[in-house]
Formats: C-alpha cells, structure tokens, sequence
C-alpha cells in the first residue's frame, strides 16, 4: 500500500502542531459530604458533621433510619445500629435541600412512604434554599416527587402524611407572615393541593405538630405567634380527624410562658399510652415543660432539668439553654416503652466560673464537659419535684440536677 506524500507531510507537520500539557504539581483536597475535625466536638479526633433536624426511625427495622439535613438534603443508612454505619444522601437532584422535617406515613404497610418539609433552620441567620413545599417518596427514598401546590414560600415546620391526607404546619413565608399563608395546611388528594384549615385554628406561626402513634386522626400542635388579622390565639391544639379541626388544650400555666412572640418556640412529644409532653421555650430559653397522661385533657408541670454550676460567689442553676438558641436548639422525645420518662435536647454545656472577671467559662463543668458539646437530659415524670431529671452525658450522669427556678 502506497502512501501519499503530502499526506505524509501534513501527519507529522500536526503531530509537531499538538499542543503540550505540562505535568504540575498539586494537592487534591477532598470535597462533599464528610466530616470536618476542629469542631465543638469531645470525640478525640473532633470530628463532626453538619447540622441535622430531622429524623425518622423506621417503625420495626432498628437499621433502618432517615435524616434531614439543615442545608444537606435526606440521608439513608441500613445498618443504623452498627459503629459506623453508611449513609447514602437520596435527594442531591432536589432543587431545595433545606429539610425541617420528615416523617413515615403510618398507613402505609410497606413503611416505603415519607414526607419530608422543606424549610429554613440553620442557626447561619436560617439560610437555606427555596422554600418549595414538599418532598415524597413512595418507594423508601430512591425517587421523590415535589408537592407544593399552595406551600411555594412556606417554611414547613411540621409534616403529618396520613394516605390521601397530608397535614403540614407553616411557621414563616417568604412574603412575611400573614393569616392567609401560615397555620395549618392541608390536602385530602395526596397533595396535589393544599388548603388552609380554619375550624377551630387560625392562621399564624405554627413550629410543632406531630401525631399520636396509635391513633393516625390525632394531631397535636402550638401556634407561638398569631397573626392580628386572624383572631386567633397562641396555645397548643389538638386534632381528632386528621387535621379537618382544632380545639386548644393548653392550660393556664402553659399560656403563661407560651409569650407571644418571634422567639417562642414549642416541642411536642406524644407516647403510645395517650401521654404527651410538651416543652415550651421563650426568649431563647426552656420556661416549662408539661406532661399529660390522658391524650391533652389534663397537664401538669415538670422540673426545668438544668446543672448547678460554681459561679462567684455561689452556684448558679443552668438550664439546657445556656447559649440561648432554643428557637433552634431543641428536641423532645417520649420513650415509646415507658409512659413516664422523656427526652430533652437543648444548645450547648454551660461552664464554670463565668462571672464575666475570670475569663470564664472554664471546663470542665459539674459534669466534666471539656467544651460546648451538646446538652441532653432524661426525665422521670413519676418521680417526685426536685428529682426528675438526670444528665445523659459525661462523668456522674448518675446524678440528679433540677430545679423549679425558670432557665437561667
């Protein structure tokens, strides 16, 4: 085979034309989800991750559980109880991943359904992405579809999936708060669209609702802001009929620390024997926590758990916000086993000697905390007042820290 000379020349004239691409030395630095080190953190190598709001523990698998990132989307692992377990982040392709909330739909059998609220809560002044209503899957997280007829703008602070039947609370919108977008949303066609609930509720900031785990009708939730124009009250609510109506439950000393304002914020943990505890935050800072033992008809009052730490020239009694972040910064859980004890998260550990003249706070503090990790308590609600909480964390959670003063 003959071969042209002029294509002879053109072939290594371009081969001496090709361009050059010097080898340069450099670091590649690891980008995406992983922990960070230098965080608040005690663990020894101070490793930490992002901040999570949501969670949801699949019903009868253990290893099975869900979160909600503030700012990082849905995650899914199934060997939740192991050491390390794997996470597999299921909503990337989301437009929005800033989730509030995120709960199963208890009528689904095949435990496949979840709803997940989308809405702003990161302590970075709540930034976040768009807030476009809802994300749902069917098929355990592999795909999501995009609910949001009616909730565009809304910061969903509360999810409550039901079958056809979903129920959602709205704490903010985009447009400012108002008695036409806040309150109590609801949907009875899947969520292809949503309409405002008015029975017995009002408009207005609306921050806890949550479900009875044995009756899927009853909802309870906290309206901590009402709107002027609405009419309505702040309180806590309760529904029978999946959301469709209302009717406050909230005594007189609930309303007393329930305040009226943009710093209130309200928890609402209910257990599997009609019991509901209710904790109630205002400038910042847990006043009250109530306990009811017959489904919201009565309440009555629990301690403040809290640790006494040495000040000048005394102890001083801390509660679980020190840092006074509540309106972010805290959590409630009923024990599903045990009617009279919950669980309590706040901001962060107090330390000692902050008297503003020794340079404090200095750790460790009353329970060896080295540094401002996270402030968690477990409470007895059939112990006597004075006795009912104890620390779930560091060295002598054995002992028993309360007190009936409000948080410091």
């Amino acid at each position: 085979m003959k071969t042209n000379f002029f294509a002879k020349t053109y072939l290594l004239s371009s081969l001496f034309l090709l361009p050059v691409t010097p080898v340069i030395s450099q670091t590649l630095n690891k980008e995406g989800p992983s922990p960070f080190v230098g965080g608040q953190s005690e663990a020894s190598n101070g490793n930490q991750v992002g901040s999570i709001n949501a969670i949801a523990a699949h019903p009868s698998n253990a290893n099975i559980l869900y979160i909600g990132a503030v700012n990082g989307g849905i995650w899914k692992t199934i060997d939740a109880t192991s050491t390390d377990p794997n996470w597999t982040a299921l909503t990337d392709d989301q437009a929005s991943n800033s989730i509030y909330d995120l709960a199963f739909d208890p009528t689904d059998a095949t435990l496949q359904t979840l709803v997940a609220g989308i809405g702003r809560t990161s302590s970075l002044g709540r930034i976040g992405g768009g807030r476009l209503g809802l994300l749902k899957t069917t098929d355990g997280g592999n795909n999501w579809t995009v609910l949001n007829n009616g909730l565009v703008g809304s910061n969903i602070s509360g999810v409550a999936p039901r079958g056809s039947t979903i129920v959602v609370s709205v704490d903010d919108n985009d447009g400012g708060l108002s008695c036409a977008n806040s309150g109590i949303m609801r949907s009875t066609d899947s969520g292809a669209t949503f309409t405002q609930v008015t029975n017995g509720i009002s408009g207005g900031s609306i921050d806890a609702l949550t479900g009875d785990l044995t009756d899927n009708a009853v909802l309870y939730a906290s309206i901590v802001l009402a709107t002027s124009n609405c009419g309505g009250t702040t309180g806590i609510y309760k529904s029978s009929d999946t959301g469709a109506s209302w009717s406050k439950i909230s005594n007189t000393a609930m309303d007393a620390v329930l305040v009226d304002n943009t710093g209130t914020h309200v928890e609402i943990a209910v257990g599997q024997s009609d019991n509901v505890y209710v904790a109630i935050a205002n400038s910042g800072r847990l006043a009250g926590i109530f306990r009811s033992g017959d489904g919201g008809l009565n309440f009555a009052t629990m301690d403040i758990p809290g640790t006494f730490e040495l000040d000048v020239p005394v102890s001083v009694f801390k509660g679980i916000h020190p840092g006074g972040q509540a309106s972010i910064h805290m959590s409630l859980a009923a024990d599903p086993n045990n009617a009279n004890i919950v669980y309590i998260g706040g901001d962060r550990q107090p330390g000692q000697f902050n008297d503003g003249q020794n340079g404090g706070p200095l750790f460790p503090n009353s329970i060896g905390a080295q540094t401002f990790s996270g402030r968690m308590f477990r409470g007895d609600a059939s112990l006597a007042p004075g006795i009912q909480w104890v620390a779930l964390t560091h060295v002598g959670t054995c002992l028993l820290y309360t007190s009936d003063a409000a948080d410091e």
